[in-house]
């Protein structure tokens, strides 16, 4: 779904805290591109 992001155990079945704030960290630099790419366009 375009605009949500997702992270963590929200996005998959990841029951390890490393892993999930590695996807916490993905969620984040995607979100930050598409607000910035957003004012661009």
């Amino acid at each position: 779904i375009k605009g949500v992001f997702a992270a963590g155990d929200a996005a998959s079945a990841m029951h390890n805290a490393t892993l999930a704030s590695a996807s916490g960290v993905l969620a984040g630099v995607h979100c930050h591109q598409s607000l910035v790419m957003q004012s661009v366009a």
